[in-house]
């Protein structure tokens, strides 16, 4: 364990030694884009790769004999960015800094930057994207109990924004939260995308298993010794046990019955009960 620990540090000291001058950005690739342009990645993130060079010495480095493409029109060449540390050594944070910016964008899901390739003071760097899906359309299955127009005003979701998890987890528990309001409590809901023309953007599906409406068959009181069951059923004013000649009675919602409850807590105080 010793051994395999210092040959990291070794290893680490040496590459060290190895880009002991400024480092920059020499090639930067960007693999993943679908409707975003590299342009746009550099510009969030504030990296930029040095101007295209001929690199007839071919040692990745520009040399002032070499053929440069003039990109930004200043007679000069342009390195990339700057991208080491003041001890001289890859700032790693500015990497960590352009993968939460680029996040922030709301357009992709995942980022992930790699150096590719290092010489003396220059470094080829990777960005891997991977773009958020466009929504074109909202679809339901297996709603019945609940119009469909009322679902896609609760959810909330538009066509043509960019869809992430957590605004599908949203919509799901918008979902489930309706059905639980009417009673039903054995929802579930699960969604699959639907694949389009378009390379950037997907439909959406939310499968819906409805079950059936959750009924009181028989409320107990435990451990009451000293009041009737009626006279506690009275401090009920939304929840009852289902009879079969009162079949309009003996929904459960969540809601109504905390509701209850906390009617029957202030009947005990009210009664001296206060633990």
């Amino acid at each position: 364990m010793v051994n395999w620990i210092s040959k990291i540090i070794i290893i680490c000291f040496y590459f060290s030694i190895l880009i002991s001058e400024d480092i920059y950005i020499s090639k930067i690739e960007v693999e993943g884009l679908v409707t975003a342009t590299k342009n746009q990645i550099f510009r969030n993130i504030g990296l930029y790769p040095s101007e295209t060079f001929s690199d007839t010495n071919q040692n990745g480095i520009f040399d002032n004999s070499e053929n440069y493409i003039d990109e930004n029109y200043n007679n000069e060449f342009d390195f990339g960015s700057l991208i080491s540390n003041n001890e001289n050594q890859i700032d790693f944070e500015r990497f960590s800094m352009a993968i939460k910016s680029l996040l922030r964008l709301k357009v992709f899901s995942d980022v992930q930057i790699f150096v590719t390739s290092y010489n003396k003071n220059f470094i080829d760097i990777k960005i891997v994207v991977e773009e958020l899906p466009v929504l074109k359309s909202i679809e339901f299955e297996g709603c019945k109990k609940i119009k469909e127009s009322t679902l896609l005003d609760k959810i909330n979701l538009l066509t043509m924004q960019r869809l992430s998890e957590n605004d599908i987890l949203k919509a799901k528990n918008i979902i489930i939260q309706e059905y639980e309001n009417k009673n039903y409590h054995n929802i579930k809901v699960t969604h699959k995308f639907i694949e389009t023309n378009d390379q950037y953007s997907k439909n959406i599906l939310f499968k819906i298993s409805e079950g059936n409406k959750l009924k009181i068959k028989k409320i107990i009181f435990d451990g009451n010794d000293s009041f009737s069951k009626s006279k506690l059923l009275k401090n009920f004013n939304s929840i009852s046990e289902h009879k079969w000649y009162k079949f309009w009675k003996g929904n459960f919602n969540k809601n109504e019955f905390n509701n209850d409850i906390k009617n029957l807590e202030t009947f005990y105080k009210d009664n001296g009960y206060r633990d």
